[in-house]
């Protein structure tokens, strides 16, 4: 039987976990009013499709749930929570290779492109990293995007500083170089041909 009681602002992550596996549901309303939009932001930024990473993240919470039938003593569930995450889109990204190009599966509409008041370059921005290796992506959303320290980041990926910090110097490098052929592309596409020019004038 699940019971509900007010739970005060200052108590920790791991106290509401446990206050959540002896059954109050006020504790998990507050683990996914805590959680839910940042670990959203890792998966649509990881997958590069929308409704996937809404499925993912539901499907992690139903494992959430089903945790109070056979709990299990977890140190900050944040971080356990963002690697149900990482595993679940890896997953993903792994079947779905099997099946298509991970260029095609990554076409996909990302929702950054919806702000409209993002810059031309923040669009771009939102639209490469998708296109980006899967390990270099992941480093690059989990820093810049989500700000956890490269130290930590290492330890999720169970790899050394150093490996993390060069995946991240290459995705800031390949990005670059992604942004920069398709604004090059964009002048080439918006100046007129010569043979254009010339047919105009012996009109």
């Amino acid at each position: 039987m699940t019971r509900t009681t007010a739970i005060p602002a200052n108590v920790s992550e791991n106290e509401i976990f446990q206050q959540f596996l002896d059954g109050d549901d006020q504790a998990f309303v507050q683990l996914f009013e805590r959680y839910d939009r940042r670990l959203r932001l890792y998966c649509v930024k990881i997958v590069g499709d929308q409704q996937v990473s809404e499925d993912l993240v539901q499907e992690l919470w139903e494992r959430v749930i089903k945790m109070r039938r056979e709990p299990v003593q977890i140190n900050e569930p944040g971080k356990y929570f963002m690697t149900m995450a990482r595993n679940l889109c890896l997953k993903y990204v792994q079947r779905t290779r099997r099946h298509t190009s991970l260029d095609d599966l990554l076409e996909s509409e990302h929702p950054a492109a919806e702000h409209h008041e993002q810059s031309h370059l923040e669009e771009l921005v939102a639209m490469y990293v998708p296109k980006l290796p899967i390990d270099q992506r992941e480093v690059l959303v989990l820093h810049h995007y989500m700000g956890y320290p490269y130290e930590e980041i290492a330890t999720m990926r169970g790899e050394t500083l150093g490996s993390v910090k060069m995946r991240a110097m290459r995705a800031r490098v390949r990005l670059g170089r992604m942004i920069s052929a398709m604004i090059d592309i964009s002048k080439e596409e918006e100046r007129p041909a010569s043979g254009d020019i010339l047919g105009e004038n012996e009109r």
